[in-house]
């Protein structure tokens, strides 16, 4: 028989059960309705290398050419440089880039030459500064890096991903069991070890007026060679004063010396504008350097005789025809034997064929050496000005 005290009991646990019950619903559902955070990967980028071009890096990353234009907002006709980082389109790959060692080589010298940290470049190849270089392996050059100009060891292999380098954590070693009587082992959280050294920068030096790289290395103490593959420059680049090169971590830069008397000279004027323009058409041609001769082209990815002078030149507004018979007779003649050949001069030369007395063009880095892209099968390189062969140089600028 149900009392009032029990029919009381049970409608009060019925009144609980039910809003026990919509109290859990209407959790669940805010929860269901709150908006899960999305993370948003990160861009893929290449950084550009010396004998690349937009085909080429399009190529290797397994994309379109167009599809890599429009991730840049770039056209075809547009200029690279080594060192210049292109974004890449979602669905491509990142290339790898691989340095091969060579003879002589250390890891201080191999990440100044690639332009990375020696930190970054032993964790990528899981290095210890105690780890044997051994010469024709292949190291992995970390994101942002560009291989040396004339190095053949660059190997671009399409299809994996860089990932930037990620220090390992240190393991956890348990603390050894206190002595009765000794101090209590240290609990975790206590103070971490010290850090070691931080790897230090390349030292900057100046280039004064009358230096050579022979001169440079003297005073500093640093080889030619390495002087040369730190800053990407060859037997044939020229040195200008002010220019800022880089030096191994530690090189000691020496003082300048006092000047005998006090200087009267005025001070030094601002750059030729001829000279600018000159270093800009250098600069256009030694970027081509390692792609492929082909008659008629005029780039981007190829290049014959005439197209690659006549693209350096319209670099500063100088236009030229695709023709190396007419650009021989434009702009002004250069008596080269009685005044010598300057950079920027354009080299004519002879015809292998009897019908036409101008056959080839080339642009002049010094006196004594050129760039030109010379036959089918070959590439855009450096080579020793035939003076033998030489019918007439112009100059314009």
């Amino acid at each position: 028989m149900l009392t009032y005290r029990r029919v009381r009991r049970l409608a009060t646990g019925l009144l609980l059960g039910a809003g026990l019950s919509v109290g859990m619903i209407g959790v669940g559902s805010a929860a269901a309705a709150a908006p899960v955070p999305v993370a948003k990967a990160p861009a893929k980028t290449y950084t550009v290398q010396y004998g690349d071009s937009l085909g080429k890096v399009a190529r290797n990353a397994r994309t379109s050419l167009s599809a890599l234009l429009q991730a840049n907002r770039m056209t075809a006709s547009s200029t690279i440089w080594p060192g210049r980082t292109l974004r890449l389109p979602d669905a491509a790959v990142i290339p790898v880039v691989r340095y091969e060692i060579q003879r002589n080589d250390s890891l201080v010298k191999i990440a100044g030459a690639t332009r990375v940290r020696v930190g970054d470049l032993m964790a990528l190849n899981r290095l210890k500064p105690t780890s044997l270089l051994v010469v024709g392996r292949l190291l992995l050059v970390p994101p942002g890096g560009v291989v040396p100009p004339g190095q053949r060891s660059v190997t671009v292999v399409p299809g994996a991903v860089v990932a930037p380098p990620v220090p390992a954590k240190p393991p956890v070693v348990p603390s050894p069991p206190s002595k009765p009587g000794g101090k209590p082992p240290t609990k975790p959280g206590g103070k971490p070890p010290a850090k070691g050294p931080a790897a230090q920068p390349p030292v900057p030096y100046v280039v004064q007026p009358g230096d050579s790289f022979v001169r440079i290395a003297q005073t500093t103490g640093v080889s030619k060679p390495v002087i040369l593959a730190m800053n990407h420059l060859t037997l044939a680049s020229t040195l200008r004063p002010g220019q800022t090169l880089l030096l191994p971590p530690g090189t000691q830069i020496p003082g300048p010396a006092a000047p005998p008397t006090p200087p009267t000279d005025p001070p030094t004027p601002p750059a030729d504008p001829r000279t600018v323009k000159v270093q800009k058409v250098l600069d256009y041609v030694r970027a081509q350097l390692g792609k492929p001769y082909r008659f008629d082209a005029a780039g981007p990815d190829a290049f014959d005789c005439s197209g690659l002078v006549m693209m350096a030149y319209q670099q500063v507004g100088v236009t030229l025809p695709h023709y190396s018979v007419r650009q021989a007779t434009m702009g002004t003649e250069v008596d080269w034997q009685q005044n010598g050949i300057q950079p920027g001069d354009l080299i004519f030369s002879k015809s292998s064929h009897e019908t036409r007395p101008i056959g080839h063009v080339e642009i002049a880095v010094d006196p004594t050496s050129s760039i030109h892209a010379p036959r089918t099968g070959d590439v855009v390189k450096y080579r020793k000005i035939p003076v033998d062969k030489i019918v007439v140089v112009r100059r314009f600028l």
